[in-house]
This record gives C-alpha cells, sequence and structure tokens, in this order.
C-alpha cells in the first residue's frame, strides 16, 4: 500500500470518526434534553397532584353538570347574592357518610351560606342525601370527572365556604376534625 492511499484511508476513518462522535454528541445531548423534559412533566404533574381542592383565595364561577333528573344544570357561583356552604362528595365513599352526623348538625346552625351538594360520583345520591335535613334552598348538581379537575374537585369529602363573589374563603380536603367544624361554625353564624 502506498503512502497516498494510505492517507486516503486514514482521512476517511478519521472523517467517519468525527462523524460518528457528532452523531454520538447529538444523541446524548437530545437524551439530556428529553430527561430534563420529562424530570419537568413529572415535576408539573406532581405539583397539580398535590392541589386536592380549590385554594383559598381562588375563584369558582360556573359549576356545569346534571340535576337530580340527569337534565343539564349551571350554578353560577357568582350571582347567588349570597354565600354558599358546599360540600364535594360521593355516595360510595365511606368518609362521606362518616361525615353525615357533622354536615347535618353544620346544615342546622347554619345562617348565612346557601348549602349546595357537588356529587362526584354517577351513582344516585338521593337516599344518600334524604338522610340529612336539607333546607329549601339546598343547591345540588351531579359534575363529571372533567368538569370536577377543571374546579380541583380531587377528594371527597371537600368542604368549602365561598362567598357571593365565587371566592373561596375556606376549603378542606377530607374529614374534619373538631377544631375545623367549631371554625365552620363561627363561618357560618349571621354576623
Amino acid at each position: 500500500m502506498n503512502k497516498a492511499m494510505f492517507r486516503h484511508e486514514v482521512s476517511v476513518l478519521s472523517a467517519a470518526l468525527v462523524v460518528s462522535i457528532v452523531i454520538s454528541v447529538s444523541v446524548l445531548v437530545a437524551n439530556l434534553r428529553l430527561r430534563s423534559e420529562i424530570r419537568d412533566l413529572h415535576t408539573s404533574l406532581d405539583n397539580q397532584a398535590m392541589v386536592e381542592a380549590p385554594q383559598e383565595g381562588s375563584y369558582l364561577k360556573v359549576l356545569k353538570g346534571t340535576d337530580k333528573n340527569g337534565g343539564a344544570e349551571q350554578i353560577d357561583l357568582t350571582s347567588l347574592h349570597s354565600s354558599t356552604f358546599a360540600i364535594v362528595m360521593s355516595p360510595q365513599c365511606r368518609y362521606c357518610r362518616a361525615e353525615l352526623s357533622t354536615w347535618n348538625h353544620l346544615l342546622q346552625i347554619n345562617r348565612t351560606a346557601r348549602p349546595l351538594f357537588i356529587n362526584l360520583s354517577e351513582q344516585d345520591d338521593t337516599g344518600f342525601l334524604s338522610s340529612l335535613r336539607l333546607p329549601a334552598n339546598t343547591l345540588h348538581i351531579n359534575i363529571d370527572r372533567l368538569e370536577a379537575s377543571s374546579h380541583y374537585f380531587q377528594v371527597t369529602p371537600t368542604t368549602l365556604v365561598i362567598d357571593s363573589h365565587g371566592k373561596v374563603i375556606w376549603s378542606w380536603p377530607g374529614r374534619l376534625t373538631e377544631d375545623q367544624t367549631a371554625y365552620l361554625e363561627h363561618l357560618l353564624q349571621p354576623l
């Protein structure tokens, strides 16, 4: 093999090596970007999952769903002209069933807020709610999962007090403690 041919083969191999290195570096950079994007997505999903209920200070405007008979229902929380005592529930939720006596107590002492029951289940809740002494002005709506997630209704039960402009004054996902119940008693009493 002569020197010219040898030099040519070395330059071809060198060029192939450079191309191979460039491709490897490009693939490595792409993988690092992809890993970073996946990590950011996981962080974003984790942060979203942490929001189990509407946050105090946030606004709830219109709830869309169905009424007890399956007809279309829409409740505009900004036009009720009073505060709202909302309970997000599901008839098959054992924690909701455990809260029935607390809700009954709060409904009886409530003199300022309009009761609203938000059913996250497709299951009929008529029997479930019949054990409560509901005031005549009680509102009720069944909402699907998409509507529920758009309002951050993730946990049953969730208890909310909402002002007449739709602003969440108080929110708690899960069962109520004695201290929380006492605070709600205070919030629901007339001024």
